[in-house]
């Protein structure tokens, strides 16, 4: 999968320390804006290895095999701006955020992060947003597909986007989303929460009916994170001197139906967590949480805030095929094991079961429906 945060590290990994230069432009120690561009594709597996251009190519032939164009009012991290790129003047580099780029320029003599806005180079100016891509966030690509692991499990089990997210954002601070990370120094924690000592993390699998193998996977221990107030981890009475939004009294229970992203990494850190103040980094807990939050968002793994999943199954007369309507079409399923893919996957996304309904030859729903999907739009 083509990676944004990968794109990205590349600029950041020789950010100061190398030069601009046009004559020596393919590195490692020089390169101009143009061929850094090349190298930050490529380490981003948008374009292959070995691939080379100058602005006038990236115009020509590169972007428009991977990219589309768009405006500046919408340019977000990881979007290309390209300025009068037929010309020796020619400009171009990465976002960072709508009013921030990346970029190799002359004007700094090296790779530097600066304003957008009168220094992407001289009009007209186009921007480009990558086909394909993913933007991890602060998350490698390992990083990320731990924490996948993680969300689903604590979806499953009932938690709210947002306290899913805090979850994570603890995990990633305590391990870096390794569950096989042991605590550096020697100190005796083990796993993405840095059970202290390792055997705590046996002694709660074993309540959570979770083997020693399991335990040492992501899954199993998503698994007893889920379940902190079985094993005795999550204790009600919170320290509030970790954050101001921490809650002295909170159960699990409540935890779990969080609706702040911030307040729910506070809360996990103050009620399961539990490290020492001056070792919480509640900032890092919080960035990681709000990053898993907007990337989960940008992946559809979950629905934005405010939005409904117009997604159900129906059968009809209890018998014959059951019916998967997506929210836009609806397709018969062959077989039982479709269904039961389907309602796994909608458990896992949205932590409550999809609709399934029972309708009726009599009280022929289904033709209703049928007849909204056919019927054309006015506007």
């Amino acid at each position: 999968m083509a990676s944004i945060n990968q794109m990205i590290q590349w600029f950041k990994d020789r950010e100061g320390k190398v030069n601009y230069s046009q004559s020596s432009r393919l590195g490692p120690t020089g390169y101009d804006c143009s061929s850094a561009v090349y190298f930050a594709l490529i380490a981003g597996g948008f374009i292959p290895s070995g691939s080379m251009g100058w602005t006038g190519s990236l115009h020509d032939t590169t972007l428009p095999a991977i990219s589309k164009k768009i405006s500046r009012a919408d340019c977000r991290r990881g979007d290309i701006f390209l300025s009068k790129y037929w010309a020796n003047e020619g400009h171009t580099g990465v976002f960072l955020d709508n009013s921030t780029i990346i970029h190799c320029n002359a004007y700094n003599g090296t790779i530097s992060t600066t304003v957008a806005n009168g220094r992407m180079g001289y009009d007209p100016i186009e921007y480009y947003r990558l086909n394909a891509s993913q933007d991890l966030g602060i998350f490698t690509l390992p990083q990320y597909e731990v924490a996948k692991v993680v969300w689903g499990v604590l979806k499953q089990s009932g938690y709210s986007d947002h306290s899913a997210a805090g979850v994570i954002g603890n995990l990633y601070a305590e391990s870096s989303l390794d569950p096989n990370k042991h605590e550096v120094g020697g100190g005796g924690g083990y796993g993405l929460g840095q059970w202290t000592p390792r055997s705590n993390l046996y002694t709660q699998a074993t309540i959570c009916g979770i083997s020693a193998g399991e335990a040492e996977t992501a899954q199993g221990q998503a698994k007893i994170i889920a379940q902190g107030d079985k094993t005795g981890q999550w204790l009600v009475t919170g320290n509030t001197a970790y954050h101001p939004t921490v809650q002295k009294n909170q159960t699990l229970a409540a935890f779990k139906q969080a609706t702040d992203v911030i307040s729910a990494a506070a809360n996990f850190c103050a009620h399961w967590e539990r490290p020492k103040l001056e070792y919480a980094h509640m900032d890092v807990r919080i960035r990681g949480a709000q990053s898993i939050l907007q990337v989960m968002r940008e992946s559809n793994l979950i629905v934005s805030e405010g939005e409904v999943e117009m997604k159900c199954l129906y059968q009809i007369d209890e018998k014959g095929a059951v019916y998967y309507f997506d929210g836009t079409e609806v397709r018969p399923l062959t077989h039982m094991d479709e269904k039961k893919v389907l309602q796994d996957i909608y458990q896992a996304n949205n932590g409550k079961e999809m609709p399934f309904f029972k309708w009726t030859s009599s009280a022929p729903w289904h033709y209703r429906l049928k007849g909204i999907l056919e019927r054309p739009k006015e506007f």
